[in-house]
């Protein structure tokens, strides 16, 4: 699963939960890390993100289709 920094790069990108969307640049400030660290910790993030989106879609399906 994803770490609570990178659940908070992801957050603040997306402006989920704050008040905009954040660029890598004030992330990293708030951080205190470099932008090219957040945007390494992000990638990594949605790769993960999207890998447990993809189980959970295949788990619907099987589900689905076992009714």
């Amino acid at each position: 699963g994803l770490n609570g920094r990178e659940k908070t790069i992801l957050c603040m990108s997306a402006g989920y939960g704050y008040a905009k969307e954040y660029k890598d640049k004030e992330i990293a400030e708030v951080l205190g890390l470099t932008s090219e660290r957040v945007r390494q910790l992000r990638h990594s993030a949605t790769k993960k993100f999207a890998a447990a989106y993809k189980a959970v879609a295949k788990l619907s399906l099987v589900l689905f289709f076992s009714i």
